[in-house]
């Protein structure tokens, strides 16, 4: 975030051509609008805004679904659904197996 959107009250999480805005709850990639469920968003907003840090599925209840029993299949269908509406930038949620899982950035 630059100083003028601080001054501005946007908040914004970017990675290359993908953007969260955080006040209007929106995401683009490319540009584009893609439409995220809160959850999707949540999970993408947790994971951009800690690049490169690994999550276990039980942080990301904890911190998505939390007050809610959910299942580790429930991180993993939202991670699915996430990937294939992020297109290109799906390659950059790598799963670790035993671990969890992580937003990395590419070199491409």
């Amino acid at each position: 975030m630059n100083i003028v959107e601080a001054r501005l009250g946007k908040h914004l999480l970017n990675y290359k051509g993908l953007q969260l805005n955080l006040d209007k709850k929106t995401t683009t990639v490319d540009g584009e609008p893609v439409s995220l469920t809160p959850t999707e968003f949540e999970l993408l907003r947790l994971l951009l805004a800690n690049q490169g840090k690994v999550f276990s599925r039980q942080q990301l209840m904890d911190s998505v679904w939390e007050g809610v029993v959910v299942t580790d299949r429930a991180v993993n269908v939202n991670i699915t659904r996430l990937r294939k509406k992020l297109g290109t930038y799906a390659q950059n949620i790598v799963s670790r197996t035993g671990f969890g899982y992580v937003f990395e950035s590419t070199n491409v």
